[in-house]
This record gives structure tokens, sequence and C-alpha cells, in this order.
């Protein structure tokens, strides 16, 4: 998008649902990856999406519109999170939350990782996201979030060593 037009574009009621219909399997799938809980996730999502409407005028570039969206729900999934003192430790994970041919073992391996390696594993490779982009979107640097990718699969290894991985 450039950023004049662009701008414009996800300023109108048109513009921004369109652009948050383009990224709200990645929003589901962030505040997943943090809540654990469907309903709860559907909470965060329409919460932050009402937060964005509320504030898209302080959005300075519309491409910068993704990982901006992405921020506001992870802090509402956090804050959801926080208010609650105990968030149900396991819910069937839909297989389809992650990409069909994933097993099931993998998607659950990946829910028991600590948050700040599981966002990144979740941008990553289920999401497509670079390590650019999701060092924007979660505010550390690329050497980090590379070392927490880096960690993270070191942890699945050791979970799934049965199969071989």
């Amino acid at each position: 998008m450039e950023s004049g037009q662009g701008q414009r574009n996800i300023k109108s009621r048109e513009g921004f649902s369109d652009a948050t219909a383009k990224v709200s399997r990645l929003l589901f799938s962030v505040s997943f990856s943090i809540l654990h809980n469907q309903e709860l996730c559907a909470d965060a999502v329409q919460n932050a999406i009402m937060k964005a409407w509320r504030n898209r005028r302080s959005l300075r570039e519309a491409s910068k519109f993704k990982s901006w969206i992405v921020k506001i729900v992870i802090n509402e999934s956090k804050h959801i999170a926080k208010q609650l003192k105990e968030l149900p430790l396991e819910e069937d994970i839909p297989a389809a939350q992650f990409g069909h041919e994933v097993r099931i073992d993998v998607a659950n391996a990946v829910q028991k990782l600590d948050e700040k390696y599981r966002i990144p594993i979740v941008l990553f490779y289920f999401e497509d996201m670079s390590v650019s982009e999701i060092a924007t979107v979660l505010a550390l640097p690329k050497g980090t979030v590379v070392s927490r990718l880096s960690r993270a699969r070191d942890r699945l290894k050791k979970e799934l060593k049965d199969y071989g991985i």
C-alpha cells in the first residue's frame, strides 16, 4: 500500500474493514497463543479491533497496519490474561488453526512453550511473518527474535523427540 492513498483507505470504514479481514486469522492465532481459549480470543480480537478503529487516525503509515493491529491484539490478550487469575490449562487446539498438515501433537507442543517463545514461533511458522516483521510487532531487536526462535526450536525438538525431529 502506498502511504498516501493507502493510509486514507485504512482510515475509511471500507478500507479498515478490508484490512482487518485480511489479517483476522493472524489476529486470532496470536491471541490464541496467549489465551489458549477460543472464546477469550474472540473477545480479545473484537476488543482490539474496536480499539484500532477508534485509534486508526494515529496510524501514520498504512503499510504498518498489520504489525500495528497485531500489537493491539497482543496487548488486549495479555490484559485479559492478567484479569483472569487462572486460565484453563488446555483446550482442544483446532488443527486448522495451525494448518491442516501440522499434527496436533506439534500444535500442543507449541502451546506448551513459554509465551515469549510461543508468540515468535506462531508468527514465524504459522503466519509466515519475517524476523523483521516479528521484531517490529513485538518491539524487540531482530537478534532477540532469532534467539527466541532458536530456543523455541530446541525446546520443541525435546518435546517432540518421539518424532525424530
